[in-house]
């Protein structure tokens, strides 16, 4: 699983607007799907879906956010103690 899917799993929960995470990640929309499908396929569940007219995280996608919190911190904690290579760094940004 890959650390900076994680960290735009978590931001685009902020808003539930891809277009609008995509900008503040610097990604385009397309790829920031991609990489949301990613992790889905990965883990199995949907993370999200459509209700209406806007996005809504499902049960799985809510507990989902938790741990990937939970994994993107504790990342930033080894990279911050333990000195990890530029690639680290930048996995968990």
């Amino acid at each position: 699983m890959d650390i900076s899917f994680l960290h735009e799993y978590i931001v685009f929960s902020r808003s539930l607007n891809y277009a609008k995470a995509a900008r503040e990640l610097y990604l385009s929309e397309p790829t920031l799907r991609s990489h949301i499908r990613s992790l889905e396929a990965e883990i199995g569940v949907d993370l999200a879906t459509k209700r209406a007219d806007r996005i809504v995280l499902t049960p799985a996608g809510r507990f989902f956010l938790t741990k990937a919190r939970e994994l993107v911190e504790n990342t930033e904690d080894v990279v911050e103690h333990t000195g990890c290579s530029a690639a680290i760094r930048l996995a968990a940004r």
